[in-house]
């Protein structure tokens, strides 16, 4: 695998060409310091054994000097459900977490009324600091050489505490932390409590119980680390949404041509990202941007520091404001928010380099594949993109040391960032989608008025916008909300009567 870094970010990547085997990735871990550690294969999965050491990407907790120099890259973390497992099953083992079989899980308050069916976040709250919630890490675990189920025993019950706070309202729980751990599981990680959803290459489970994790509800956690690692930019919200897009992608088998979509752990990328060799005009999740054929040359959107693989996606392009498209139509396939039918037609190219060493400019020859030859790998998506969720709620918690909350400062930049996300959520997903990154339940739908132009009348103005959201399937929540009649979650010819019955009563 590479590591790049731009020209003049100093000397502490000096080595950063160097190409490493899949077997030495199997035994060693690239850690931020830019050092190869050896550990024993067991390491990766068992939470007995203690975590490899890795610095927060910016060591520097002072507000005035963060972000001045970026982050040289950026190591996800991600946690599979097979590393789960086995971590699982070794905490317990080893008494770091209560043996599910005899620790009944907490009670917790009931979702608000209108969760599990479509629930519309009509209007995302801005965040404040009000809305992080924070929990003290009592026995200074992170400060120690925890191993990873320590970790995860203590998101735990930070999870349960907000909860039995907030209630089961939220689809998924965010960490950040405000001080410098001893060690890090990457610089982020996702990892995954429950999936349902096939054509993802991924199986169904549900981790929720076997780590002592209340409610119903819950999908996943995300865990950012120390807050003055990020700020509200470019780089933060790439990163976000890769960790975030770990709830769905990517785990893809190969294509039946034998052609893989995941990376090689070795120079094509690494596995549960895309392959290099796959130009899908960029992504937070590691799609390329190859720009011609003779030769290919990479480019793109990138964030600053990260030179050309983790990089904004130009089909989608920048938000009016200038927020950046963090995912591809693919995948916003995989995420749900567009048909296979959409997600062709909105790729101006998906092209697989078939002989590249995934770095230098490529002369070789270029293949192509659409969502047929995802589908025929993989199976249907199912829910497909009329069914399935399309607006999220995620619950913030700041891990904080005894004696030590969060400051104001803290939390302002957590707030500046969480602000920023649920705005890059919604541009990125085409305006099909929210996330709402408040502790306020999502507000539910109030009611079908059919005044879909959001003025304070239901009239003739209100049948362009309602025709518009029917033929492009993909109006927003607001207009879904008073024009979905037939409550499908999305606006479709089954609403028509329902419209025309309002329009005569006016």
């Amino acid at each position: 695998m590479r590591i790049f870094h731009r020209p003049g970010n100093g000397s502490a990547f000096r080595n950063s060409q160097t190409r490493v085997s899949p077997a030495l990735l199997a035994s060693c871990h690239w850690l931020q310091t830019g050092r190869w550690i050896p550990v024993a294969a067991a390491c990766l999965l068992s939470c007995a054994t203690a975590t490899l050491r890795a610095q927060s990407i910016a060591t520097d907790s002072t507000d005035s000097l963060r972000f001045k120099t970026p982050p040289d890259h950026f190591v996800c973390g991600y946690q599979s459900p097979e590393q789960v497992r086995a971590a699982i099953r070794a905490g317990v083992a080893a008494g770091e977490i209560p043996d599910p079989a005899t620790s009944p899980l907490p009670h917790v308050r009931p979702a608000a009324t209108g969760r599990g069916g479509p629930v519309l976040a009509v209007n995302v709250p801005t965040v404040t600091t009000a809305d992080i919630f924070p929990f003290e890490d009592t026995a200074s675990i992170l400060l120690t050489n925890f191993s990873n189920c320590q970790l995860f025993n203590l998101m735990t019950q930070a999870t349960n505490a907000l909860l039995a706070a907030e209630g089961d309202n939220f689809d998924l729980v965010g960490f950040f932390v405000n001080f410098t751990p001893n060690h890090q599981i990457g610089s982020a990680f996702y990892l995954g409590l429950e999936n349902s959803i096939t054509g993802l290459g991924q199986g169904s489970f549900n981790f929720r119980p076997s780590l002592g994790v209340a409610g119903n509800n819950l999908q996943g956690w995300v865990m950012m680390w120390n807050q003055a690692s990020w700020g509200p930019n470019d780089t933060a919200m790439l990163v976000m949404g890769q960790e975030f897009e770990h709830r769905f992608a990517m785990f893809l088998s190969p294509l039946l041509d034998g052609r893989p979509l995941q990376g090689d752990d070795a120079a094509c990328g690494r596995s549960s990202h895309w392959n290099w060799k796959v130009d899908g005009q960029g992504s937070g999740m590691e799609i390329r941007e190859w720009i011609g054929t003779n030769p290919a040359v990479l480019g793109g959107d990138c964030a600053p520091g990260f030179f050309d693989f983790i990089c904004s996606n130009t089909d989608i392009g920048r938000s009016p404001a200038g927020l950046p498209a963090v995912w591809s139509f693919t995948d916003l396939y995989l995420m749900g928010y567009v048909s296979p039918a959409e997600m062709d037609a909105g790729n101006s190219e998906l092209r697989y380099m078939d002989n590249s060493d995934c770095n230098s400019n490529y002369n070789g020859t270029i293949s192509t594949f659409s969502s047929a030859d995802v589908v025929a790998a993989n199976g249907a998506r199912i829910p497909d993109s009329v069914a399935s969720q399309h607006d999220f709620h995620t619950g913030w918690i700041m891990i904080h040391l005894p004696g030590s909350p969060p400051t104001n400062s803290q939390l302002n930049n957590v707030v500046s960032i969480l602000n920023m996300w649920s705005d890059t959520w919604n541009w990125s997903s085409l305006q099909r989608g929210t996330m709402n990154n408040a502790l306020q339940a999502v507000v539910p739908c109030p009611g079908h008025d059919g005044n879909l132009n959001g003025d304070a009348a239901t009239d003739g103005l209100d049948i362009q916008p309602f025709v518009d959201g029917v033929v492009s399937g993909s109006a927003g929540a607001a207009a879904t909300c008073s024009g979905d009649f037939n409550d499908s979650g999305a606006l479709d010819v089954g609403d028509v009567s329902g419209m025309v019955t309002i329009l005569l009563a006016q």
